[in-house]
């Protein structure tokens, strides 16, 4: 079968597009391109690049039709979309004798809120039109895939299939045992104030010797130059956007993984996968108290659960994970073994062929 994976807003080397569901589907006898934007190193044969927008209008628009273009000249018998733009797609690649798999990341009608670029009063009037246009378009997709559990209640109606985004088991650090701690917590993803940023420097500026690695994109851009004035952030090292083994050599120098973001509707849905490549890491995880989220943290044995809005509660949490490296350690050991047995993606993949054989 010929497979597109498809994105005009994602690299071509999104772990998730193109290691995971590409890598998969490629492995299984499948002929698979990946349609995306240029990737930050060499270009494999199997990808096809679409031309980066300099505007968000032309990417919905234009990257749109390029987008179809390319998925025309392959000649797919399938495309898998992977932007809610690209679902205007869906009833002319239907028509096209393509089939179609929709696959949702997150909730954006809930995401609507972080969208810093949309003027706030209209955020509502966007989040309501986005559900009347999934409302219309994805019952005529061939199936919808989600990429969380509460993803899966939240569209239940088209009787989505969960292919949770969780690590490789290869992506499992080896033994942390003999590396000397640095007392350095670090947060990877995009930064932002819901995603607990002014906490976290915070937290973190109350912890004698402690340090904060944050690694991503700030959200708006200008938010770095406000944090760069707030008190704490002389112990924060800014890494910037990192390519995927940059992160992981920086999570294996790392003692706690952060994840303390509000609970927005967007985050209480969520399963962020920074939440599992720390545990992969080996790191124990101070996390936001959200049902989901503690369900894994407790039931696993593999950090604290703490209140995202509370920098006190923060502060303790990783400056007792700092002071006691042997407990920090066993949870960082439970957390790998989780990774190992229950979160990989190796336990997904068996979803993605079964769905592909279903629409061969």
């Amino acid at each position: 079968m010929k497979i597109a994976q498809v994105s005009t807003v994602h690299r071509a080397e999104d772990v998730r597009i193109y290691h995971k569901m590409a890598g998969a589907l490629d492995a299984a006898g499948h002929d698979v391109v990946v349609i995306a934007l240029e990737p930050g190193g060499p270009v494999s044969s199997n990808i096809r690049i679409l031309p980066s927008e300099r505007y968000r209008a032309l990417r919905m628009t234009r990257g749109v039709w390029r987008a179809l273009r390319a998925i025309r000249r392959f000649g797919a018998d399938a495309a898998q979309l992977h932007d809610p733009e690209l679902l205007v797609l869906v009833p002319l690649l239907r028509l096209l004798g393509i089939k179609v798999v929709a696959d949702l990341h997150e909730d954006l009608s809930a995401q609507i809120g972080d969208k810093y670029w949309i003027p706030r009063l209209l955020r509502r009037v966007v989040a309501a039109a986005m559900r009347v246009t999934y409302r219309l378009l994805l019952p005529l997709a061939d199936a919808v895939v989600v990429a969380a559990p509460a993803l899966a209640e939240t569209y239940a109606r088209y009787d989505p299939v969960l292919i949770a985004n969780y690590p490789r088991r290869n992506d499992v650090t080896a033994d942390r045992s003999a590396r000397t701690p640095a007392r350095r917590a670090v947060y990877v993803g995009g930064l932002s104030e819901r995603r607990g940023l002014r906490e976290m420097v915070a937290a973190v500026s109350r912890i004698p010797n402690a340090t904060l690695a944050l690694a991503g994109r700030f959200e708006p851009p200008d938010l770095e130059r406000e944090a760069a004035s707030w008190a704490g952030w002389e112990r924060v090292e800014f890494h910037g956007w990192l390519e995927r083994p940059a992160v992981r050599a920086l999570l294996s120098d790392s003692d706690v993984g952060l994840a303390v973001l509000y609970p927005t509707r967007q985050h209480l849905g969520s399963r962020p996968i920074k939440l599992f490549e720390y545990m992969a890491a080996g790191l124990p995880v101070v996390a936001s108290a959200f049902p989901g989220w503690e369900e894994i943290i407790a039931g696993h044995g593999c950090g604290v659960a703490v209140d995202p809005r509370n920098v006190d509660a923060i502060a303790a949490a990783v400056e007792g994970l700092f002071a006691d490296p042997e407990t920090a350690g066993a949870m960082g050991r439970r957390g790998q073994h989780a990774v190992t047995t229950e979160y990989s993606w190796e336990t997904q993949e068996r979803r993605l062929h079964e769905l592909y054989e279903t629409l061969a």
